[in-house]
Order: C-alpha cells, then sequence, then structure tokens
C-alpha cells in the first residue's frame, strides 16, 4: 500500500485530533461497562427471563421508574 503524506489545516487537524480522543473516551466507557457487567455475572447480581415478553416488561419498569425520578 502507497503511503500518502497530507498537510492539514491546524482547524482540520483539530477536528481530526478531537475525533481521536473521542474515540478513545468511548472505547474506555465500554471497557469500563463490561468489566462492570462481568463483576455484576460473576457476583451473581443479574436475573433472567422466561420470554421476551418478561424482559421487555422489565425494561419499560425500569424505564418508568428512571421517569418518576426526573
Amino acid at each position: 500500500m502507497a503511503t500518502r503524506n497530507l498537510v492539514l489545516t491546524d482547524h482540520a487537524a483539530t477536528l481530526v485530533e478531537q475525533g481521536e480522543s473521542g474515540d478513545a473516551d468511548r472505547l474506555a466507557v465500554l471497557r469500563k461497562a463490561a468489566q462492570e457487567g462481568i463483576a455484576d455475572i460473576d457476583a451473581g447480581r443479574f436475573k433472567t427471563f422466561e420470554s421476551r415478553q418478561g424482559l421487555r416488561d422489565h425494561l419499560q419498569g425500569m424505564a418508568a421508574k428512571v421517569r418518576t425520578v426526573k
């Protein structure tokens, strides 16, 4: 693959750097969430559902609680 060089304006370089920084931040958040989820499963903090409807009802109940807290 050929190597190509290009010159970015300061503004464009800033946008590229912000995008890369944002990607790194999002990846860090996802890694932390995965670690917390794995820890919860290992500790037995999870719930199983017999049906899709059971899961749907549970999620709707959680959403309703969040709405009343705000």
